[in-house]
């Protein structure tokens, strides 16, 4: 009986050892298969990695050329508050001095 054990040991060894084969070659089979795929993927991302580093460089020069804009919208805005405070100022003396020359005017 112990010798009918182990040679149903041996016998189940040898199967799963087949077994394993089998699988092992339908491993590398699905692997070469896939292998191709996983090169025109991996070419993909690169591609894509490509595309956004591009995009991140186009998107940085916006920036800067935005950041570029908003100083000269600002200037332009501390030019216009100059100049309406001068043109204020103006009308301001203009009063003043119509009232005093109309004032200072001789009667014929």
């Amino acid at each position: 009986a112990l010798a009918s054990g182990g040679d149903e040991l041996r016998q189940y060894a040898r199967q799963i050892e087949g077994d394993l084969r089998v699988v092992e070659r339908e491993s590398i089979g699905d692997y070469v298969q896939e292998s191709e795929n996983l090169a025109n993927l991996h070419m993909q991302i690169r591609g894509c990695d490509e595309i956004l580093g591009s995009m991140e460089t186009s998107l940085g020069t916006f920036q800067r050329e935005l950041g570029k804009v908003s100083r000269e919208i600002q200037g332009l805005q501390e030019r216009a508050t100059g100049l309406s405070v001068r043109a204020a100022n103006r009308t301001h003396v203009e009063a003043g001095l119509s009232s005093y020359i109309d004032g200072a005017a001789v009667s014929p």
